[in-house]
């Protein structure tokens, strides 16, 4: 089961496994939007009893650029961004208390050349 918010997120289940995968081309960054998106959706397989693991993986050739400096310097709100990011990191510790090793992340592997460009 593949599901898209239109966010900039696509969560898809198999089995006990709880798929999240940033889609924000080409470098899946982070904006309020997405961060609230994200976060909900951890909270979400979180509190599902039959999810055994949930998986964040990033689409295309990179996990995730980091936040959209981009947009803030175009003028968005430099606030909303921290907001959106503190109120994400916060449900991490939370997570790790519940169920031990049940959050998982993946990352895009990234050659040398990527890194340095």
């Amino acid at each position: 089961m593949e599901a898209s918010n239109g966010h900039g997120l696509e969560r898809s289940r198999e089995g006990g496994l709880a798929r999240l995968e940033l889609v924000k081309p080409p470098r899946n960054l982070l904006d309020p939007d997405v961060m609230a998106a994200l976060r909900d959706a951890i909270l979400q397989a979180d509190s599902d009893p039959d999810v055994q693991a949930i998986v964040l993986t990033g689409g295309g050739d990179m996990f995730c650029g980091g936040l959209d400096i981009e947009r803030i310097q175009a003028g968005a709100d430099p606030v909303a961004f921290a907001s959106a990011l503190v109120e994400l990191l916060r449900i991490f510790p939370t997570l790790a208390s519940k169920v031990p090793m049940r959050a998982l992340s993946t990352v895009t592997a990234m050659s040398a050349a990527q890194t340095s460009a």
